[in-house]
Parts: structure tokens; sequence; C-alpha cells
């Protein structure tokens, strides 16, 4: 067994969650140099490796090689992508938009992006941008009603209210039932 196995070993199969998270992935950037690992196979496996710590719940160490593997290939969008998700589970909100960020880069008229960054910016406290992006997202994805309504409640909550309201009427919500309608379904007669 390689001093990497040994090491992956302790972390994946140890009752104990890595008390040193910065050596653990200094011993990863190690091996992985020592083996001649492109920057795109090394941001994958630290990719991976975060998504592994996280379902174990250690999300610091989880955030640290979402961290590293971002670092080392930010324009790779799988990698972007699990960074991102990877971020947003460990509460690392402004990480997840950079994430996102990138992603859109790449992708920019990806509705569930902008509403991914959406969340993280709001999370984060930057409202302002996080409407934009909410907004980008209604516009992309016209039949979106749950886009309408994070709009209308990330403007709700800057107090907004005439862009909220604005936002839940947006072509985007379904059409009121009409009076005769609610008894016919109640009745089955629908």
């Amino acid at each position: 067994m390689s001093d990497f196995d040994e090491i992956f070993e302790d972390a994946m199969g140890g009752s104990q969650p890595l008390g040193a998270a910065a050596e653990f992935i200094d011993a990863c950037r190690l091996y992985l140099t020592r083996s001649k690992f492109a920057e795109d196979q090394s941001s994958i496996f630290f990719s991976r490796l975060s998504e592994v710590l996280l379902h174990r719940g250690w999300r610091e160490n989880a955030a640290a090689c979402a961290r590293v593997a971002f670092e080392l290939r930010p324009e790779q969008e799988d990698v972007a992508n699990l960074c991102a998700w990877v971020f947003s589970n460990c509460q690392r909100y402004e990480d997840a938009a950079a994430a996102y960020e990138r992603l859109l880069q790449i992708r920019p008229r990806w509705a569930e992006g902008h509403r991914h960054i959406s969340g993280s910016l709001a999370a984060a406290g930057r409202l302002d941008r996080a409407m934009l992006h909410a907004g980008t997202a209604s516009d992309l994805d016209t039949h979106s009603f749950e886009f309408a309504l994070h709009a209308a409640a990330l403007c709700e909550a800057a107090g907004r209210y005439q862009d909220a309201t604005r936002a839940a009427a947006s072509p985007h919500a379904p059409a009121p039932l009409a009076a005769d309608v609610g008894p016919q379904i109640c009745s089955g007669r629908a």
C-alpha cells in the first residue's frame, strides 16, 4: 500500500474527522505531483474527494478540497459545478457564487445557474446582485414559476414590495383557476 493509499484510507475509513485538513491536502498534492497527474486529473480528484468528505460530514475538509480543485481548473465545467455544489452545502456562499459565476461564463443562458448564483449571493448578503440573477433566471425560463417566486421573495426581502408583486404576477405565474374549477376538481368532475 502506498503512502497515498494509507492517507486516503485513513481519511475515508477512519472514524474520526481529519484533524488537519491542510496536511491531508498537502499530502494529496504531493502524491499527485510525484505521480505526474495532469492538473485536470488533479482537479477532478480533489473535487470528487470534496464530495466524499461532504457526505462524511466533514465540511471544513470538503470546502478545502473543493477550493484546491477550483483553483487548479476553474474553467473545467464538471469541476466548477461540483465545487459550487460543495461550497453551497458547506455554507461558503461567496465561494459558491464565484464557482457559479465561472459556470455562467461557460453557459451564460443557463437559467438554473442564474438561480443558483442568486441563492448564493442572497445567502452572502448581496441582495442587489442576487435579484439581478434571479430576474435573469426568470427571464430565461419563462415557464418556471419557481424562478419568478424566487425573484419575488428576494425583492420582498430587500423591501422592494412593488417589484416583488410584479415578479410574482409575471407572465410566469400560473393563471388563476376559474371560479367553477375548484368544486369540479374536488368532486372529481374535472
